[in-house]
């Protein structure tokens, strides 16, 4: 991650309106066509946006509305639906759950319990 992805872009870039999905009290949409484009040209990856976190969530005070989340796990994630199957795998593991995300172009590193 060498290239940073322009804050400003990423702030004011539209959510997909394909719908909302929720896992462990996050919920997360698509990304936009235009913001999915900005990510793969800068760092070849995708990923999915944070549109609520419950109060709670073993996220709460982690993850933000707003965030990219980009893996699980250290596995990429591609979609809404792909974000729920990697969270429902990773949480029958009984394992922390770490999670990658980019947050006004840099990125974080989080565990999940």
């Amino acid at each position: 991650l060498d290239e940073k992805i322009e804050t400003k872009e990423i702030d004011k870039a539209p959510i997909s309106s394909t719908g909302d999905n929720s896992f462990m009290g996050i919920g997360v949409v698509a990304l936009s066509q235009q913001l999915q484009a900005q990510l793969e040209r800068k760092d070849g990856m995708s990923g999915v946006k944070v549109t609520k976190v419950s109060v709670k969530s073993p996220a709460a005070g982690k993850l933000r509305k707003g965030d990219i989340l980009i893996e699980i796990n250290q596995e990429a994630i591609v979609s809404p639906k792909d974000f729920i199957e990697k969270m429902k795998k990773a949480k029958a593991s009984g394992e922390p759950i770490l999670v990658l995300l980019l947050r006004r172009g840099q990125p974080v590193f989080y565990t999940l319990d």
